[in-house]
């Protein structure tokens, strides 16, 4: 066989629903932070959800905005 064993077995997860659901608690304020303050980045919208007690990394929410 030309395929690799792990490849074989693989098994896609389902993404965590606690994952989900913290995600889009996380996109509706950062949806109400774009629409009160029209000029914040990733980088200001990020210090913004430290201040209203999001513990959320900066690259989780440049992925947010992203999509």
């Amino acid at each position: 066989m030309d395929i690799a064993r792990s490849s074989f077995y693989y098994q896609p997860k389902e993404p965590d629903t606690a994952d989900v659901k913290a995600d889009m608690d996380i996109l509706d304020r950062i949806e109400t932070i774009c629409l009160d303050f029209h000029g914040y980045g990733y980088r200001r919208v990020t210090r913004q959800l430290h201040y209203d007690g999001f513990q959320v990394n900066h690259k989780r929410v440049l992925r947010l905005m992203r999509e």
